[in-house]
């Protein structure tokens, strides 16, 4: 009691508190819940809570773990596995394993690879940002080569795996799924417990994990001085439009290829660093779509507790799915995909600082970017062109007025804070009506000055993710509030498979209601998220957003799934249900498409 009234004493104080590794006692691995559930409620009569762990095994999936967590002492440790102990000589009848004591480490799952090949670009994308990746080699099965696990980890403290969730969160990586690895000491005799020594590093369930794989792109080192790769992937896509087009010029069906390399160097054990990512899309039938883009050309430098980025690079924020209302640094490309996810590389200035007590991201943003739109012959448009070459500013420096943005992000326990700041040119336009330099009219589009104050929060609780993003802000002397929240419940090992069901749930609100720049200002959006859990890293995600005030709905379906070692084949559907002429999809109503997109990476 003393010491819980510490550690709240601690945290209402804001100071660090040092937490140390915890041991649990090891009750059992199980594959379904008629199996586990009499074994856990063996020990719940006796008044312990029992936390169940997700763990990877290759032949039937995902299965639980099933802990009771102990003491951090390590006498009082052996003390609650002798009373466990005696509560299991009493199961009667129920086949539950030996309790055993264990100490608990965690990992990020990223996903199976069929060899290193296919597994080496996100790997060296992952230590680019900082993460420790592992790469175990699974076993071997039928006549198959084997697979390759891959992990980001270990992790003492679940605080410490909910850290590392948000931070790939913040570089826009979208891994969930949290393995528990085991180290389990020597069998106890005649109830005598011996000093803890685990026997091996690296145990999972019990057992020997395999060697590392060997690779033909050596791990960097304190004394290489030089790592230098090239990555990226290059992308033959088309989308057919199920609907004749409602304006002149316009067509059917159309497609491109998109190549985007990345060119990564790191120097000095890695604390220094240097990344390109150009990008390019040619062969569209709009002109507009045609396009190059410097996604990335970023100086990365590392010291102490400070980090340092100076060129142009991009920033995500935001937990929420159907949209980012506090992601505010980058321009959105809006040719690219409508889902508002493509992102325009922006010059930065960005310093930052991690500590106990969070992270701190300063940004200056010298330079804007103007948001993309599609030309004479592309979809997804209104009747009237959007003229770009014409557009205003409210600020007298025009698109050279110098942004600026700080970030404060925490995890405390399970829950993951980010309050931010951002002043500067809105990077969403008004759009005003004009002629163009023929005389015909078009729409012009309007930068106006804002200053918006963020929120985002996301809490972990077993099987539930709870999600907000919440911003106050003032643009034109007028203050609004938009606010996304909602939940994603994931059932994991579905029906007793390796397949896990994600059920998504979220409501949109913008106080601005019709006159909100975006079409979303009381609106519902359910969706699902089926992961396969096969080496060829299948899933789906179907979502739908229901306009509250009205009857249009937009139903958004995204699949993908690798193809051999190099390929992955993506699958997208966008469609608008609108009937209303005041909603802001009407003008869209007819663009429902489908594209396919046949990747190749290298």
């Amino acid at each position: 009691m003393r010491r819980l009234g510490f550690t709240v004493l601690l945290i209402m104080l804001g100071l660090p508190m040092a937490v140390e590794a915890k041991e649990y006692v090891k009750i059992g691995v199980y594959t379904n819940s008629s199996d586990s559930d009499p074994v856990r409620l063996l020990y719940e009569r006796e008044g312990y809570s029992v936390e169940k762990r997700s763990v990877y095994t290759t032949d039937e999936g995902t299965k639980e773990l099933m802990l009771i967590e102990v003491f951090d002492a390590r006498d009082d440790n052996e003390i609650q596995l002798k009373n466990l102990l005696e509560v299991w000589k009493q199961r009667a009848s129920i086949a539950a394993p030996e309790p055993k004591l264990i100490q608990v480490k965690e990992y990020v799952k990223v996903g199976v690879f069929p060899n290193t090949r296919d597994s080496q670009s996100l790997n060296a994308r992952l230590v680019r940002d900082g993460f420790p990746v592992v790469e175990r080699l699974l076993p071997a099965k039928n006549s198959r080569p084997a697979d390759i696990l891959m992990l980001i980890g270990p992790f003492d403290r679940h605080d410490q795996t909910v850290d590392a969730l948000g931070k790939l969160r913040k570089v826009g990586r979208s891994f969930k799924e949290v393995l528990s690895y085991s180290n389990e000491p020597p069998p106890f005799s005649k109830g005598e417990a011996p000093p803890f020594e685990p026997t091996a590093p690296d145990q999972v369930l019990g057992l020997d994990l395999p060697p590392q794989p060997s690779t033909d792109t050596p791990a960097q080192s304190a004394d290489t001085p030089m790592d230098v790769r090239l990555l990226g992937y290059v992308a033959l896509d088309a989308r057919y439009f199920r609907e004749e087009p409602l304006y002149a010029g316009q067509v059917n069906s159309t497609a491109s290829i998109a190549l985007q390399p990345e060119l990564y160097a790191a120097w000095n054990g890695g604390d220094s660093s240097l990344a390109f990512t150009p990008f390019v899309r040619a062969g569209d039938k709009d002109d507009e779509r045609n396009h190059a883009d410097i996604r990335e050309l970023m100086w990365l430098n590392v010291f102490d507790d400070w980090e340092l980025r100076l060129g142009i690079g991009r920033v995500y924020w935001g937990v929420t799915e159907s949209q980012h209302l506090v992601d505010v640094i980058n321009q959105t490309d809006l040719i690219e995909n409508p889902d508002g996810e493509d992102k325009l590389g922006q010059p930065m200035f960005n310093l930052s600082h991690n500590s106990d007590w969070g992270t701190v991201d300063l940004f200056v943003l010298p330079g804007f970017r103007e948001r993309t739109f599609a030309g004479l012959e592309g979809r997804l448009r209104g009747p009237l062109l959007i003229d770009s070459d014409q557009a205003q500013y409210e600020s007298p420096d025009k698109d050279r007025h110098m942004d600026w943005a700080v970030r404060w992000s925490h995890y405390i326990g399970n829950l993951d804070i980010g309050l931010s700041h951002f002043s500067g040119t809105g990077r969403a336009p008004t759009l005003e009506l004009g002629l163009n330099t023929q005389g015909q009219p078009v729409l012009i589009p309007r930068y106006d000055l804002l200053q918006q104050t963020g929120l985002s929060l996301q809490a972990l609780s077993g099987s539930w993710t709870w999600k907000l993003e919440t911003v106050s802000a003032v643009q034109l002397k007028k203050r609004h509030l938009a606010m996304t929240g909602g939940f994603e419940y994931t059932h994991v090992g579905l029906f007793g498979s390796q397949m896990d069901l994600g059920m998504l749930a979220e409501y949109l609100y913008d106080d601005r209601g019709i006159s909100a720049p975006t079409p979303f200002a009381n609106d519902l959006m359910v969706g699902v998220r089926w992961v396969i859990n096969d080496v060829q890293s299948s899933e789906i995600l179907v979502g739908m957003i229901h306009d509250m005030d009205g009857s249009a709905n937009s139903i958004n379906i995204e699949a993908s799934r690798r193809l051999g070692q190099n390929w992955k084949l993506a699958l997208e559907y966008r469609g608008n249900n609108v009937v209303e002429a005041t909603d802001r999809l009407y003008p869209i109503r007819m663009d429902d498409y489908l594209q396919i997109e046949l990747l190749h990476y290298f």
